[in-house]
């Protein structure tokens, strides 16, 4: 995409080994413990995608632990829908 400022870089998902999500440059070395899920494009679009997967999970009574009930991340997965804050279920009043 080209913004007024020339070419918008572009970024790669990653996720560690606590299933916490971040972008990088595409181009750019990984840094330890961060792998690449297969997914790339503008900020915008790299957010969103960790937006739809990257459920932050509080950790558990026990110390060090976290609980955690979705599958892993498949990056051979076709992309999920895109919702919208409207789309998600809100709290009670």
């Amino acid at each position: 995409m080209l913004s007024e400022t020339g070419p918008e870089p572009v970024y790669r998902v990653v996720v560690n080994d606590e299933e916490q999500y971040s972008i990088w440059p595409f181009d750019g070395e990984l840094p330890a413990g961060w792998v690449d899920v297969g997914r790339s494009g503008d900020k915008a679009e790299c957010l969103a995608f960790i937006d739809e997967v990257w459920i932050d999970m509080p950790r558990s009574a026990s110390a060090g632990s976290w609980t955690n009930s979705r599958p892993a991340l498949d990056p051979t997965a076709p992309p999920r829908p895109s919702t919208t804050v409207e789309d998600r279920p809100q709290p009670a009043p």
